[in-house]
């Protein structure tokens, strides 16, 4: 039996049939897989684990691995049911023996045009139900992003150890914190976009300059001994410019939102983008919790599922590792140097102190990634710029341990510095 287009599903049945198809339940063994690869690799000390198991499970059970040594399979885990597919390779085939036939001494002169109407009509119904097919179940995947990153949010503003949303001792050198931190980052990523052929005032340059430069995921044990290290309120100040930065962040997201016209869920991505501010309110006492809650099971299954619509051979090709470079440089080296000025500027510290508060607040990732999603399910950041700026987070968070210990060397190097005016005063 041909398709017709009476045969596509009407928009009100799409969700619910999407939640008892292949895609949805890949998409959950999806999820599961990068929470399992999390934990292991989290008992090994890999640090990042959750957002490289993501990474890891994404490629292996999406488009990379099982797209290509499985295709039928890989179309129906990841497009839904191939039966229409394959109605529209028989259309083609049809076509291409009609064309063949054309040639042949008997068929001289005959009249195909039925034929060939027939055979158009039912390409186009085809065609149209395999579209309706795909997008029925890339809506349901989207809507399951959104979902996994609102909790992302939601946790990293929880896992903050700052008690009121900002201090007002603090609030001005925050600030200066931030604006160092965000505006020449912010800058650099526009032109990046330029010399690619993206307006480096559109959305989708908007959506990934906020990724870039969200706030830190809240203060791990070893990054609040590193600020308070240097100042006894260090963590608190670093957080706090977190909490500016990531404000920005939103607002750039938000903008890029409203300035899309043909976006698909944005009332949801809307309140995804709010649950950062509404973890800022949650219990102190709930707080560790939850952050370890959705650090160890949102967070990978986010990347995971925000993978499966990645097909890395093609989306990280040259210009995609060049991105990814630039992006990670930015992050990395870009968001501290800019924090280290600001520390320096304000008096805070010295130069080696500056640069060591700086280095506290680097862990970003799980916000970057959050945003990353929210932008990739509303259409807003293609693929060809989401699987880099993923990639770049993964490479940022795989580097949490180097950055503690340049953090010691930096202690150590201005204590050496220290003891010698010491001994020659």
């Amino acid at each position: 039996m041909h398709p017709s287009p009476s045969a596509i599903p009407e928009p009100a049945s799409l969700a619910s049939s999407a939640l008892l198809s292949l895609p949805f339940a890949w998409s959950v063994v999806t999820a599961l897989a990068a929470i399992a690869i999390a934990a292991l690799l989290r008992r090994l000390g890999v640090s990042g684990s959750a957002i490289v198991a993501g990474l890891l499970a994404g490629i292996l059970l999406g488009p990379g691995v099982v797209g290509r040594i499985a295709p039928e399979f890989g179309t129906a885990a990841l497009a839904g049911t191939p039966t229409i597919l394959e109605s529209l390779r028989a259309i083609e085939r049809e076509e291409a023996a009609l064309e063949l036939a054309r040639g042949a001494p008997m068929m001289s002169g005959a009249d195909t045009s039925a034929l060939e109407e027939d055979l158009a009509a039912r390409r186009a119904a085809a065609e149209e139900a395999w579209s309706a097919e795909r997008e029925r179940h890339a809506h349901a995947r989207d809507f399951a992003v959104l979902v996994l990153a609102a909790c992302v949010l939601f946790g990293s503003a929880s896992s903050s150890c700052v008690r009121r949303p900002f201090r007002p001792k603090q609030t001005g050198e925050a600030l200066l914190l931030a604006a160092w931190s965000i505006l020449p980052v912010i800058a650099l990523v526009a032109l990046t976009l330029h010399l690619f052929g993206v307006s480096p005032l559109g959305p989708s340059a908007l959506a990934l300059g906020g990724a870039v430069v969200a706030g830190s995921w809240g203060l791990a044990r070893s990054d609040r001994r590193i600020a308070r290290g240097v100042a006894r309120d260090g963590a608190a100040l670093v957080e706090q410019a977190a909490r500016a930065a990531s404000a920005v962040a939103i607002a750039l997201t938000l903008a890029a939102i409203l300035t899309e016209q043909d976006m698909r869920l944005g009332h949801a991505a809307a309140i995804a983008l709010a649950c950062l501010p509404l973890g800022w309110c949650i219990l102190r006492s709930a707080r560790p919790a939850v952050a370890a809650l959705v650090e160890r099971t949102a967070l990978p299954a986010l990347v995971s599922i925000a993978m499966l619509s990645i097909e890395p051979y093609l989306d990280l090709g040259a210009r995609g590792l060049w991105i990814a470079l630039i992006l990670y440089l930015l992050i990395e080296d870009g968001r501290w140097v800019g924090a280290s000025l600001a520390h320096w500027s304000a008096g805070r510290a010295g130069a080696l102190g500056s640069m060591r508060l700086a280095i506290a607040g680097m862990a970003s990732e799980p916000t970057t990634v959050a945003l990353v999603g929210v932008g990739s399910a509303t259409g807003i950041l293609p693929a060809w710029l989401a699987a880099p700026a993923l990639l770049a987070a993964t490479g940022s968070a795989i580097l949490a341990k180097p950055r503690a210990a340049a953090a010691g060397r930096l202690a150590s190097l201005e204590a050496e510095i220290a003891a010698a005016r010491s001994s020659e005063g």
